[in-house]
C-alpha cells in the first residue's frame, strides 16, 4: 500500500500529546459507560463497562487518567510557566478519581461526568497553549 506523507519530518514528539488527550477523552467515554452501567446491563449492551463489571472499570477509569497525566508529565517537562499552567488540572482530575473511586451509587457519576468533561476540555485547551508556546 502507498503511503503518502504531506510533511518532509514526522516529529514523534507529537505522538504524547495525542496520547494524553486520547486516554483523556476516552476516561469522559468510560465514565458515561459507568453511569449507564445497569441500563445497559438490562438492554443487553455489549459495553466494555458491562463486560468488566462497574468495580474493573473504576480501576480501568482510574488507570487512563494516571497514565494520561504521567506522559504529559515526561512529555512536558521544562521550566516554562505554561508548563506548570498546563499542568494544573492534574488536581482535579486526582481528587475526580478518587471521588469516583468512593462512588457507590451508578447515579452518583453524573456530577463526576460533567466534572471531568469540563476538566478534560480545559485541559485539551491548556496542552494547546503549552505546544504552541513551547
Amino acid at each position: 500500500m502507498f503511503i503518502r506523507f504531506f510533511a518532509k519530518h514526522f516529529d514523534w514528539n507529537n505522538i504524547y500529546p495525542a496520547i494524553t488527550i486520547g486516554l483523556l477523552s476516552t476516561a469522559v467515554l468510560n465514565l458515561n459507560n459507568m453511569r449507564d452501567y445497569f441500563s445497559d446491563k438490562n438492554a443487553q449492551k455489549n459495553t466494555l463497562v458491562v463486560q468488566m463489571g462497574i468495580n474493573n472499570a473504576k480501576i480501568y477509569h482510574t488507570l487512563l487518567i494516571i497514565i494520561a497525566l504521567v506522559v504529559w508529565h515526561f512529555y512536558s517537562k521544562s521550566n516554562q510557566v505554561i508548563s506548570y499552567i498546563a499542568l494544573l488540572p492534574a488536581v482535579s482530575l486526582l481528587l475526580h478519581v478518587y471521588k469516583v473511586a468512593k462512588v457507590q451509587n451508578t447515579k452518583a457519576f453524573d456530577p463526576e461526568l460533567s466534572s471531568c468533561a469540563f476538566t478534560f476540555a480545559i485541559s485539551v485547551t491548556l496542552f494547546h497553549l503549552h505546544l504552541v508556546v513551547k
